[in-house]
């Protein structure tokens, strides 16, 4: 891994499905905790359920349902769990939680590369 970066100066060409071209930012998993946004989830997933995923990427510090904003009337869910985890492993862009194809996204690009390189290697 460190070969790779320092061969690509931290970054690599994504291609996207439309053929779209991004430069992405690289860097090793493992290098502190991060916040995580989990979509797609259904309201009746458990804590439990979203902690037994996610461990096998990390240790799981926290998590917490996301709200509408409280310009609205009601407090709602949103159907977006934050997970704050230190990394051991990358993490894809996509995982099965409870039978749930749920999405992850997070600040930086620390999943970017793992992705990128599977692209770039099927191809």
């Amino acid at each position: 891994m460190n070969a790779v970066l320092q061969e690509t100066k931290g970054q690599l060409e994504f291609r996207h499905d439309n053929g779209e071209i991004s430069q992405v930012l690289t860097e090793i998993a493992g290098m502190g905790t991060k916040k995580i946004r989990i979509a797609n989830l259904s309201p009746d997933v458990k804590e439990n359920e979203i902690r037994a995923s996610m461990s096998k990427y990390g240790e799981v510090k926290s998590t917490r349902d996301e709200m509408w904003t409280s310009a609205y009337k009601y407090k709602v869910y949103n159907a977006i769990c934050i997970v704050e985890m230190k990394f051991k492993l990358h993490l894809p862009s996509h995982i099965s939680i409870a039978g749930n194809d749920a999405q992850i996204s997070m600040t930086g690009s620390l999943r970017l590369i793992i992705d990128a390189m599977r692209q770039d290697t099927s191809s």
